[in-house]
């Protein structure tokens, strides 16, 4: 796939779409978002203890505080002297935000420090080597094993992401090595910081996102900003993404978020719903513990192949489905109420279509069961605030 990022101000707001090669959004990236610290690393004091739920809270930057579960406290690393591991009130850690908060939910935190690149994450505290269940080969499984294994020490191991598959050997061990670079300098930051320092992040989100980006998915740039368009061409000829281009949109008489219907496709994304080509519609309502998707078919369905229609209709509606969770950014539990289906064989096609689809989401997302009131409840990883919330 041929895919194009679009960088661009809307309502005084930088946005980043991500489209397919037809130009179809597929994902919306609000950039501009000034409590955007995922990824931060800080030294944070811890404030208290609730023993009941097992959690430290810490306050990371002198305002703000985060969620610490102690069960997955393992070698953190205290920046003030101590003669055990344990977690008290007064200690100074090294952290890192791995989910932002959501609604009344505070950040969380995690003392399994990782630095990510465009191929992999080195991970504080990791015992394994992993890589992306997404790389098939068996063969370049092997291969990326050989690469990393020699890396590896009993302070951190290696996540290795999807973009690993098609890079050159070279690519891979020169960001390795950079990796390490980065995590050397942490600790090094670490050692000397007072407490609500911030030890490593400020990478600007553009950056992030093309970073985390498919490279499959993404093969050109597009920006009306001047700052932006410096900031990306220089990274893209520092770390060699030949794969990739950045284009400079000038044209006074359309301006790039016209172009390309910013107001509409957010508009569209926000809306409780969406049609379907068939004629039926999709109604999104996230609450406050889940999101509930009932599918709709539009028009009586009746006759001898009602059947058929009703898992065409389905088959479409998951695939719209999948779509806008990626487009939205909806996490946690998701419940759909589909088309009731009274032939089994159906039901396992649409169950299979759908959980193949959610395979292919960059965001962890699985299909959990089929309740006995015929609801299917679906997961998707929480890591950044749902569109909803932040526009």
């Amino acid at each position: 796939m041929q895919g194009k990022l679009v960088i661009t101000e809307y309502e005084n707001r930088i946005f980043a779409i991500l489209f397919d090669e037809k130009d179809n959004p597929l994902e919306i990236n609000l950039l501009d978002d000034e409590n955007n610290i995922l990824g931060n690393v800080y030294v944070a004091k811890v404030k208290n203890i609730v023993k009941n739920i097992n959690a430290a809270f810490l306050s990371f930057d002198g305002d703000n505080q985060g969620y610490l579960a102690l069960n997955d406290v393992r070698n953190a690393i205290f920046i003030n002297n101590k003669k055990n591991t344990d977690i008290v009130s007064g200690d100074e850690i090294l952290v890192q935000i791995s989910k932002e908060a959501i609604k009344e939910k505070e950040p969380v935190l995690t003392t399994n420090i990782n630095v990510s690149g465009k191929y992999a994450v080195l991970v504080f505290n990791k015992k394994d080597l992993s890589i992306s269940k997404k790389i098939t080969s068996e063969k370049r499984r092997d291969e990326l094993k050989s690469i990393f294994v020699p890396f590896i020490c009993d302070e951190f191991n290696f996540v290795v992401r999807t973009n690993a598959a098609d890079a050159s050997n070279e690519q891979i061990e020169k960001e390795i090595k950079s990796l390490i670079k980065k995590w050397e300098d942490i600790k090094a930051r670490a050692g000397h910081a007072t407490p609500f320092s911030l030890i490593y992040g400020n990478t600007s989100p553009y950056i992030k996102l093309i970073k985390n980006s498919y490279d499959f998915e993404l093969s050109e740039i597009v920006t009306d900003l001047e700052d932006v368009y410096n900031d990306i061409n220089g990274y893209l000829k520092e770390n060699e993404e030949t794969a990739k281009s950045i284009r400079f949109y000038k044209d006074e008489s359309l301006s790039l978020n016209k172009l390309f219907r910013f107001e509409k496709i957010i508009n569209d994304a926000l809306s409780d719903k969406v049609w379907l080509k068939s004629g039926g519609y999709l109604v999104i309502e996230p609450t406050e513990a889940l999101t509930v998707i009932d599918v709709n078919s539009g028009k009586n369905i009746s006759g001898k192949d009602k059947d058929k229609e009703i898992l065409k209709l389905n088959i479409e509606a998951a695939t719209k489905i999948a779509h806008q969770l990626r487009l939205r950014n909806l996490s946690g539990i998701i419940m759909i109420d589909f088309v009731n289906m009274n032939d089994k064989e159906a039901e396992n096609k649409l169950m299979s279509h759908l959980s193949a689809l959610l395979n292919g989401d960059p965001v962890q997302a699985s299909l959990v069961d089929i309740t006995k009131l015929g609801i299917v409840e679906v997961t998707r990883k929480k890591i950044k605030k749902p569109l909803h919330e932040i526009v």
